[in-house]
């Protein structure tokens, strides 16, 4: 006997086994219906729950979607008329019209010995799990998006922050040097000061562009959250109508963050102050919470907007209100430059926000429902170190003090130099200067034992300024440094302004502030 003739033998037995097709039915996932043309249920195999007989004689759309007529997506008709394969998606919904499942169906047309349609044959599979993988998946690659368009926004916020310093810092010098030539009390001294001051103001944009872009000055130190908290809450407070109550919940044994208290209090006024406003004229309510908790459990890459927090330990800080909330479409925009909900733009707002807690290694997630008010979620790392009291300023140069001594200004742009050099000069100090780094190597080794100290410009093309001061610190190891820069982020970050005999100074910056900043530097104080 052939092998087929065989195995035709063990089949034909089996083609006509009603249990083992009953076998074979129970242990397909897929649901099976067979539905006469006026949607009559014919037969319903449930997948592995198996047949269903309280289903026979149901319309399908009572069944399947409780429904009191056809549905208006229904194929039956069209598969009925052209007796054509029809595939679609349809939900599965309770009697309370909850959708409890989601199935991918195939209708084909069963046909008699006449080849005339008598049912249709329905196999649904359940793609329940599978589009909500989908989803999630493309919620994911919506928030990456969205972080990478933040970091592009940010390095050119950044860049143009840092180009803009600069210029700002030849304008206010020049303004300061200029000041000095002409009488106090004469109108062109009055135009100096209105040009100064639109110059401060624009500096202190530029300053939010490198909160917004992540690397504004940031003087970190070990600071408690909830003590710090409750001051700068007290400044909100202070100020809000009365129809808004404030509740606290500050855990008082949250371990020290490592964060520049100056911004971080900006961060909580803008929260808090949003809070107030979402409340408007109503009886409302803001919630200001802080606890420690571990981020191994949380998804930091994808709730938090471009956040840098490593699983440890995090100081959590929790503002929430009761006020009018925000759509889907709004909370995905919050984030974004100059947007507002407040009807005008108020600068670079929450996007600031979010530079800053990029700043500090953060994260920042904000949830929230149209009429029922938002919760802005901050997340903080831990330090070991304890927190320390607030130090109290410099003081400040006295007018007219003279000084001494030899400076090295190092600077690529020529404008940073000439003012720096002057502002010096006119305080007595012998100045040297040096176009860019190999520059100030050169100048640096000619005239070593006659420098007291450097003003090194932090980014400067091909030798920047961290070569530089590491190629001087080998020759001097106590050298003072002073870096300047637009942004200091990765200076801060290297680990050098915290060196021995060595600071920092923003740009734009003053005659008084240079002068200030160089004392301490050359105290050992650090500036």
């Amino acid at each position: 006997m052939s092998d087929e003739v065989e195995m035709a033998a063990k089949v034909k037995p089996w083609k006509n086994d009603e249990s083992c097709l009953r076998t074979v039915m129970d242990n397909i996932s897929e649901h099976i219906n067979i539905i006469a043309p006026d949607g009559t249920v014919l037969w319903h195999h449930a997948g592995v729950s198996g047949f269903v007989p309280v289903a026979v004689g149901t319309k399908c759309w009572k069944l399947f979607e409780n429904r009191d007529s056809r549905c208006p997506h229904c194929v039956h008709p069209d598969v009925l008329r052209d007796g054509k394969t029809r595939e679609y998606e349809a939900s599965i919904r309770d009697k309370n019209g909850n959708e409890t499942g989601c199935w991918w169906v195939r209708a084909t047309p069963l046909r008699d010995a006449e080849g005339s349609i008598y049912a249709i044959l329905e196999t649904a599979t359940d793609i329940r799990e599978r589009k909500e993988a989908a989803a999630e998946r493309l919620q994911l690659e919506e928030k990456v998006h969205q972080a990478e368009k933040l970091e592009s926004l940010g390095v050119l916020a950044g860049g143009i922050a840092h180009d803009f310093n600069n210029l700002l810092t030849a304008i206010m010098g020049h303004t300061e040097l200029a000041m000095d030539d002409v009488a106090p009390d004469s109108e062109a001294a009055e135009r100096m000061r209105d040009v100064h001051r639109g110059a401060k103001r624009a500096a202190s944009l530029c300053g939010e562009m490198l909160a917004y872009s992540g690397q504004g000055q940031f003087v970190m130190r070990p600071v408690n959250l909830s003590q710090s908290i409750r001051d700068m809450c007290q400044i909100v407070e202070a100020t809000a109508d009365k129809n808004v109550a404030f509740v606290y919940d500050l855990a008082e044994a949250v371990p020290a963050v490592a964060a520049d208290e100056t911004q971080i209090r900006q961060v909580v006024i803008n929260l808090l102050t949003n809070g107030v406003d979402a409340i408007g004229g109503k009886e409302g309510r803001v919630t200001v919470s802080t606890r420690c908790e571990s981020s191994s459990g949380m998804t930091l890459d994808y709730d938090y907007r471009d956040a840098g927090v490593k699983p440890l330990d995090c100081c959590v800080l929790e503002i929430s209100d009761t006020g009018r909330g925000m759509d889907a479409a709004t909370c995905a925009q919050v984030f974004e430059p100059y947007f507002t909900t407040k009807g005008s733009g108020r600068g670079l707002g929450m996007c600031a926000v979010l530079g800053i807690i990029r700043g500090h290694k953060g994260g920042l997630r904000v949830t929230s429902k149209p009429g029922r008010g938002t919760t802005f979620r901050m997340v903080l790392p831990v330090t070991s170190e304890p927190a320390q009291q607030g130090e109290g300023a410099p003081a400040p140069a006295a007018a007219g003090e003279r000084s001494s001594g030899v400076i090295l200004v190092v600077d690529d742009e020529h404008d940073i130099r000439f003012i720096a050099a002057s502002m010096l000069r006119q305080k007595g100090f012998e100045v040297l200067t040096a176009l860019d780094g190999a520059d100030a190597i050169r100048v640096f080794n000619e005239r070593e034992a006659d420098i007291d100290c450097i003003l090194l410009d932090l980014t400067m093309p091909t030798l920047g300024g961290r070569e530089v001061f590491h190629s001087v610190r080998k020759v001097r190891p106590e050298m003072p440094i002073l870096f300047a820069s637009g942004y200091d982020r990765d200076a801060i970050a290297d680990g050098i302004v915290t060196s021995p005999f060595c600071g920092f100074i923003a740009k734009p910056f003053s005659s008084s502030g240079l002068l200030n900043a160089l004392s301490r530097v050359r105290a050992g104080a650090g500036a």
